[in-house]
């Protein structure tokens, strides 16, 4: 067998230690971010939805492009939504 001296640096702080509990803690600060983040993501998008056919066609091409990023296989169901939010494509009213 052979012994290898490892210096005691090398080891994960103990359970419980400062530098521990403040790994914790950033990364519960960072979870606590990314929640508020995608609140107002949700906040903006609805926004959005709700003054779409006020937008011009430029900035609406702009956010919808932006919008299918990353995100390209869900682009004909997102046209589709966005087409029928718009005032000109609304069905009339049946009398």
């Amino acid at each position: 067998m052979e012994d290898t001296i490892k210096s005691p640096f090398d080891k994960q702080p103990a359970e419980g230690s400062r530098e521990t509990i403040d790994r914790q803690l950033a990364q519960q600060e960072q979870r606590e971010q990314q929640n508020v983040e995608a609140q107002f993501r949700d906040q903006l998008g609805g926004a959005v939805l709700e003054v779409w056919g006020d937008l011009p066609r430029d900035l609406q091409e702009a956010i919808f492009e932006i919008a299918m990023r990353n995100a390209p296989e869900q682009r004909n169901e997102l046209a589709k939504l966005l087409h029928d939010r718009h005032p000109r494509t609304e069905p009339s009213p049946q009398s």
